[in-house]
């Protein structure tokens, strides 16, 4: 079964598909994760607890996009528990202008990895290095 399971993240990672559908395994965790990345950028990449929880909570509600829903519950569990747990979003303070102080928010990690080629074979590394790559391509797409 691992094999075969390996393959199949080989084969996914070569494709041209979507980060947010390469580590989520259900199309509505993809496209949650997808709305919140979009929305995240379009805030400059960082956001307070209280507009991520705003997002949260609108998207609850189908306010995000017409016709999709996804529970606060499982966005806060699923989508940010993994963000946060591969280190594609932190939590960090950053300087707020219109308050002139440091604020928390959750931030966008750039992954530091090498631009040029990832690692020879199929390893852990090449995969880990394939996925942050992906990553570090979502923001260098505007």
């Amino acid at each position: 079964m691992q094999p075969l399971a390996r393959q199949a993240k080989i084969s996914r990672l070569h494709r041209k598909i979507d980060f947010c559908t390469i580590i989520f395994d259900y199309r509505k965790q993809a496209k949650a994760c997808r709305l919140f990345v979009e929305w995240l950028k379009a805030k400059g990449g960082s956001c307070t607890r209280r507009e991520f929880n705003q997002f949260s909570y609108d998207m609850e509600q189908g306010k995000i996009e017409e016709g999709f829903t996804y529970s606060r519950k499982n966005f806060y569990e699923k989508i940010r528990r993994r963000l946060l747990d591969l280190g594609f979003l932190t939590f960090d303070y950053r300087f707020d202008y219109e308050k002139g102080d440091q604020v928390l928010k959750y931030v966008f990690v750039h992954q530091p990895i090498p631009n040029w080629r990832g690692p020879p074979g199929w390893s852990f590394y090449r995969l880990a290095w394939e996925l942050c790559t992906k990553w570090n391509q979502e923001f260098h797409k505007r």
